[in-house]
């Protein structure tokens, strides 16, 4: 086994011990809401884990961009993309019922400071009101937006 094939098997198992499936019944599936410099790249990192992946985003124009392979964002190439994207195992969409089938959704969208320096959770707040429909009481909803504790509930 040549030692990038290695890595990656190694990484897998490993990523197996730490991200269990919430779920037995469902499968590895990852819904991604953001697909920014936060989102994509966790999307990569969660496809290269095994993990059948969607990424959801506002922008049609963004989602359109990554759908035809080619990275919004710096720290992921084209080639990596386009990797993931022939695979299967990652599609990017605008339609957040496209979550229903995860077992896991992260939200990944930015939190920008107001002009008193607090968190501005509006879009945080739609992304977790635009999931809301869709989410059964078997999927874990984690928030990698910067904000205060309890503020998903």
């Amino acid at each position: 086994m040549n030692p990038t094939r290695l890595e990656r098997v190694q990484r897998k198992k490993y990523l197996e011990v730490k991200i269990p499936t919430v779920s037995k019944h469902r499968e590895q599936t990852l819904a991604i809401i953001g697909q920014g410099y936060v989102g994509l790249p966790l999307a990569m990192a969660a496809v290269d884990a095994g993990w059948m992946v969607v990424g959801i985003d506002n922008f049609e124009a963004k989602v359109a961009q990554i759908n035809s392979g080619k990275s919004p964002v710096e720290d992921i190439s084209d080639t990596q993309l386009q990797a993931a994207l022939t695979s299967g195992a990652y599609r990017a969409s605008t339609d957040f019922s496209s979550v229903a089938k995860a077992s896991v959704i992260t939200i990944c969208v930015p939190t920008p400071l107001d002009e008193k320096r607090e968190p501005d959770l509006s879009l945080l707040q739609s992304a977790a009101k635009a999931i809301a429909p869709f989410v059964s009481n078997e999927t874990l909803v984690v928030s990698e937006s910067t904000s205060y504790p309890g503020t998903l509930r």
